[in-house]
């Protein structure tokens, strides 16, 4: 019926460094961090970091179901 299940690391990544890019603006935009810190630059690389572990972990898969119970 289905393909084998396979991870996309490569858009789990982009897709985690934009999430951290965007938590990072919006942090710095409201005023919660400085520019000059560091910790834009940590949440961005927490995001891409993110989108990798996503993108590694295993598939997880299900038995097909047989006909006896």
């Amino acid at each position: 019926m289905n393909g084998p299940k396979t991870r996309h690391v490569l858009a789990n990544t982009l897709a985690g460094l934009l999430l951290g890019i965007g938590v990072s603006l919006m942090l710095t935009l409201y005023g919660q961090v400085g520019w000059s810190t560091s910790t834009p630059n940590l949440i961005i690389v927490l995001g891409v970091v993110l989108g990798l572990g996503v993108g590694l972990l295993p598939v997880r898969t299900t038995r097909a179901p047989t006909g006896r119970r």
